[in-house]
């Protein structure tokens, strides 16, 4: 159990003067942390044209970091946790063509094949190395290439 302390934006970014802003506080005494950010789309987005998701990321202590995306089936697909250490900003990139693996929930249902035509939810997963610290992440520039 931990909390989503704030979303919000910083005076701190890698261009312009505003990023989004997470910070994250495990509870006392957890053996395991982490926070999920989602945003679901009204309408689904096409993605068929994009190969890769980029974004660039400081963090103020180590952390992990993974997307998750779901298809117009909902279906569930995640890339590879990205490791990051505290310092200046990093430029993390997702593989959307072949750099989506099927996550653990729902399984036998759908496809099992990432439908890029139709996507109906992106989310960002936090997994601090520290499960104790309060964790501080800048995000900035995601873009579609």
């Amino acid at each position: 159990k931990a909390k989503l302390n704030r979303v919000q934006e910083s005076g701190i970014a890698k261009n312009g003067t505003k990023s989004l802003k997470i910070i994250f506080e495990p509870d006392d005494g957890v053996a395991k942390s982490g926070a999920v950010l989602s945003r679901p789309f009204l309408y689904p987005q096409d993605w068929s044209k994009y190969g890769k998701l980029d974004l660039w990321v400081r963090c103020e202590n180590s952390t992990a970091l993974k997307i998750g995306i779901k298809d117009k089936e909902a279906e569930p697909f995640e890339t590879r946790p990205v490791y990051l250490d505290k310092g200046d900003w990093d430029k993390v990139s997702f593989d959307l063509r072949d750099g989506l693996v099927r996550g653990p929930l729902l399984p036998g249902y759908g496809n099992s094949k990432f439908d890029r035509e139709e996507v109906r939810e992106i989310s960002l997963e936090i997994s601090p190395r520290d499960n104790t610290a309060k964790t501080v992440i800048y995000i900035d520039e995601i873009t579609l290439e």
